[in-house]
């Protein structure tokens, strides 16, 4: 196949995934399954709320029983012209979802130094995420926080050899004010996202030991943290408890330390590496295609193995008890062990050793950078109930931009056709969601009727 084909393959293949996309808002996609009752239940009574009475609805956020901080209803309230209706607010939210495609693959481009079309290819699997599309396809707040992290990570990048050099000119002071703004705006949109605030503090304090430039950053936090402080005051907390009460399995709390807890972290590691695994197995076949099949097995047998054997041990002594019974939450991988093996979880500890081996190979590449990097990520461990849409596409975003590691050979002329590989696997997980949402089981009550069984 010559240079010309293949381009021109490629360039066909990215206007696919593009018209999927766009096909996927037509057919009204809700493959997160709560997407279009959270849009009419929470999200789209928020943002009339806030059209309506701003300070009524900021004092009283509670009411609308949105877990996610106002930044994007205020956003949508006063500067989104499409508000007249919720289908053209949708659209709006579809179209301004595919930013997040194009600021990642331009990062890509700068970081990898591959050519565009690869660059495109390659980030355009964010368009193929079952939890991405059905946020972007019903107006939820997920996309925005995912384009302010973007926005922040490419400041990021763009200054960090300045701040590793201690090097504070005008042009780099005016960078660091629009990454804490835009961090602060990715915190105030999605909680969990506080993580890379915390990650650049670590990294000033333990990485590049930049006192000078700690204290700016400090400075303009504090000065961005105003609101939430004012936010904090009227609610008497971290969210409106007066007019919002969490309800779980054991009863109603008005504790937000029921719903998110450090004593949490334990229990979802185990989601988070199979998370790991998930998004990364196809760059995992990949280097096996590159560098032989049995190096790379020998690579990362060691780690995979010992987690493995540790797995395997605490799960006869009914540690992991806990993971066979889920029916809400949990990740496309523990649902696929209940499809193929009910409660027995073997395939799902199978896969968390795969993560985990994945994951410490990566880590060891720059044990101290990534090792502060992975520590702020423990944020997402803390919720009482795991959700598959808070890490998605949170892994790809810090495996190829915040991560240091080599993933170079992703990119060598003889691996021409790994990004379709990479396509193919993503395309087949969409397929897979579909099926399970549409096909398997048509609601909520069809799976816990299941686990139930």
């Amino acid at each position: 196949m010559s240079f010309d084909k293949t381009h021109y393959f490629k360039v066909s293949l990215i206007f696919i995934i593009i018209i999927s996309y766009f096909f996927g808002f037509t057919l009204r996609e809700n493959l997160s399954g709560g997407a279009e009752s959270d849009f009419i239940n929470f999200t789209w009574p928020a943002i009339q709320g806030f059209q309506n009475d701003f300070l009524d609805s900021i004092k009283n956020y509670g009411k609308f029983h949105e877990g996610a901080w106002p930044m994007f209803h205020i956003l949508n309230a006063y500067l989104n012209p499409f508000t007249f209706s919720e289908i053209a607010f949708q659209f709006s939210i579809t179209i301004i979802s595919i930013l997040n495609f194009f600021i990642f693959e331009n990062i890509v481009r700068n970081k990898f130094q591959i050519n565009r079309i690869d660059s495109l290819l390659l980030s355009s699997i964010i368009l193929l995420l079952p939890n991405f599309r059905s946020s972007a396809f019903w107006g939820l707040t997920e996309n925005f926080g995912w384009l302010f992290l973007l926005i922040a990570i490419k400041i990021y990048l763009k200054i960090e050899d300045y701040l590793d050099k201690k090097i504070l000119n005008k042009k780099v002071l005016i960078n660091i004010f629009f990454l804490c703004l835009f961090s602060s705006f990715a915190l105030y949109t999605r909680q969990y996202l506080i993580f890379f605030s915390i990650f650049l503090i670590l990294d000033l304090i333990f990485i590049k030991k930049n006192l000078k430039a700690l204290t700016i950053f400090l400075v303009f936090f504090s000065f961005f943290s105003i609101p939430g402080f004012i936010l904090i005051y009227l609610w008497g907390g971290l969210y409106d408890s007066a007019n919002f009460t969490m309800v779980f399995s054991y009863g109603p709390t008005d504790d937000l330390f029921d719903y998110h807890h450090p004593k949490f972290i334990v229990k979802n590691l185990p989601f988070l590496f199979s998370f790991f695994a998930l998004y990364l197995m196809p760059f995992f076949f990949i280097e096996m295609k590159t560098f032989g099949f049995f190096k790379i097995i020998k690579k990362y047998f060691p780690s995979f193995i010992i987690v493995f054997l540790i797995m395997n041990f605490i799960n006869f002594f009914d540690f992991l008890e806990y993971l066979k019974s889920i029916d809400t939450g949990g990740g496309a991988i523990l649902k696929l062990n209940y499809i193929l093996f009910k409660n027995n979880i073997i395939f799902f500890i199978l896969f968390v050793s795969i993560g985990f081996s994945l994951f410490y190979e990566i880590l060891k590449q720059n044990f101290k950078f990534n090792t502060i990097l992975f520590l702020t990520l423990l944020v997402f461990c803390l919720p009482y109930i795991i959700l598959q849409e808070y890490y998605e596409p949170l892994i790809l975003f810090v495996v190829f931009l915040l991560f240091q590691h080599n993933y170079d050979f992703l990119f060598e002329k003889k691996n021409n056709f790994s990004i379709l590989i990479i396509v193919l696997y993503y395309a087949g997980y969409l397929i897979g969601s579909i099926y399970y949402r549409y096909f398997f089981f048509t609601g909520i009550e069809d799976w816990k009727i299941f686990i139930e069984g």
